[in-house]
């Protein structure tokens, strides 16, 4: 009987072919020889009530088979982020299957056990099998990790989902070590974060999946708070882009990932930015510039997907009543398509997961103490707020490379102080703004663009109706630039006294 707290890192071989070169890697580093790997084949079953009590409880049961013994196991709680599985665990060795509550009558869990499920029976929800070669690890005299390899399937019912999965599950030591060692391995195999454990997956099999509770969002850095608020902050803000970044490579039709994951890669850099001279100089300017390089990979799809939205938007504004095909549309999608095929295969081969894993524990290290991030949060934003003041003096609102530089230092404020709070002193109002001011100088930005994009795209088209629309489309977005020019001037200068007024607050 035993109960611990798991902490292990989840990663999926991007080809499920390569496992052994995992172990290799292993034998190649002087990490663990042939005879340091145990091979075992497990199967599991999960249970749960048919009200599905334990899954309302965020509880997982499972009684697993391995090495002619039966190990019961209650799983709960804790969290999962950028693949990173942090959770209870209690384990009963069982010679049959029994009551649970029963069976975990004397561990810390077997109270709430008790109050969930009673005498309720239980029910098969879905079932493991799978190879796993396990091996410690043990890179330096303070740290002992376990790097396991699964191989075999997921099964509910008649549907089956495979296993390709690495774990390195921290022992003892510090995670930055673990992190270290996971990009070492993800520099060797493909390696991609695998953020959900067999047990969701499995319950997305089976079609059980119910809609998570919602996260309370955690306080931004308190006063006195040293440099873990700012650590926090920024490894958060990484989770965000593995988030999305995974649900891309699941959909990569739908505009929203793209989208999204730009979006958290921009806000990842824009933090990396405010907090960095709290930052090692030399590894901050590198991570910036491979994080910008990432960025632009999806660039020329985005680009389309603006004229998509821009399309779909002018319909949906009435303007127009085009009857029959729109060839344009049909251009645009097949275009995307195209441009999608040429970057998916770097995504999907875990290309930046080194690069990913490297920051991660870059991070966990890095910042200074600073003594308090209240102070420094307060300083940062109104050095921040005071170089947009001063940029912005008098734009020139008929330059779109001004209007452009006012729409990128406008997104980068915004970002952070929507992440960082500003202590004591209410920001909502001046976020919202910079949103419409962004929204409307963007729209001037894709105005311009747009012409360009097409003409590329369509050249050597003699469509006469395919160039009809485009133009219908460039003369939509025309008219709507010169709306937006004054709505984004009149915005501006609300920005601006709002932002004066926040820094009276301040000083």
């Amino acid at each position: 009987m035993g109960g611990n707290r798991e902490i292990e890192l989840k990663l999926r071989l991007a080809d499920a072919s390569r496992w052994r070169e995992v172990m290799a890697w292993a034998a190649e580093n002087g990490l663990a020889d042939v005879q340091a790997w145990r091979h075992e084949i497990l199967e599991a079953q999960y249970f749960d009530t048919k009200e599905r009590d334990l899954q309302q409880a965020r509880l997982a049961y499972r009684i697993r088979c391995e090495n002619g013994k039966c190990i019961a196991a209650v799983k709960g709680g804790g969290s999962a982020a950028g693949g990173l599985h942090q959770r209870s665990e209690w384990e009963v060795e069982i010679d049959a299957p029994d009551s649970l509550v029963t069976t975990f009558a004397g561990t810390p869990v077997g109270k709430e056990l008790a109050e969930l499920v009673g005498d309720k029976p239980l029910e098969m929800l879905f079932s493991t099998r799978f190879d796993r070669h396990a091996a410690m690890l043990r890179p330096d005299v303070a740290t002992a990790i376990e790097l396991v390899i699964d191989r075999g399937a997921i099964i509910a019912g008649d549907k089956q989902e495979p296993i390709q999965e690495i774990e390195l599950e921290l022992k003892s030591g510090s995670l930055p070590v673990l992190l270290d060692l996971a990009a070492d391995l993800a520099a060797r195999v493909p390696l991609l974060f695998e953020e959900r454990s067999k047990y969701h997956r499995g319950l997305v099999l089976a079609g059980l999946e119910r809609q998570p509770p919602k996260k309370k969002p955690a306080p931004a850095a308190a006063p006195g708070q040293t440099d873990g608020g700012a650590r926090r902050l920024l490894i958060e803000a990484l989770h965000g882009v593995l988030k999305w970044q995974t649900r891309l490579l699941t959909d990569s039709a739908a505009s929203e990932n793209l989208h999204r994951l730009r979006v958290k890669l921009r806000r990842l850099r824009a933090l990396l930015a405010f907090f960095r001279p709290l930052l090692p100089e030399e590894e901050c300017t590198a991570f910036q510039q491979e994080l910008r390089e990432w960025s632009r990979l999806f660039g020329p799809v985005r680009d389309i997907d603006v004229l998509l939205e821009a399309w779909q938007a002018m319909i949906a504004s009435g303007a127009l009543a085009l009857r029959g095909q729109q060839w344009l549309i049909a251009v645009l999608s097949d275009e995307r398509a195209a441009r999608m095929q040429t970057i998916m295969p770097e995504l999907a081969r875990g290309s930046a997961t080194p690069m990913f894993l490297r920051l991660w524990s870059w991070l966990e290290t890095a910042l200074a103490d600073v003594g308090g991030c209240r102070q420094f949060i307060v300083k940062r934003a109104g050095e921040w707020m005071q170089d947009m003041l001063e940029f912005g003096k008098a734009p020139d609102f008929a330059d779109m490379d001004v209007l452009h530089r006012l729409r990128i230092e406008g997104k980068k404020l915004r970002y952070c102080l929507d992440t960082v709070e500003l202590p004591g002193v209410p920001a909502e109002d001046l976020i919202e703004k910079l949103k419409k001011m962004q929204d409307a100088l963007g729209f001037l930005r894709d105005a311009r663009s747009t012409a360009a994009t097409l003409n590329a795209l369509l050249a050597g088209k003699s469509s006469r109706a395919l160039h009809r629309e485009a133009g219908l489309l460039i003369g939509w977005q025309a008219r709507g630039a010169y709306e937006r020019r004054e709505s984004a001037f009149k915005t501006w200068r609300k920005v601006r006294r709002r932002l004066n007024r926040l820094l009276q607050a301040y000083l």
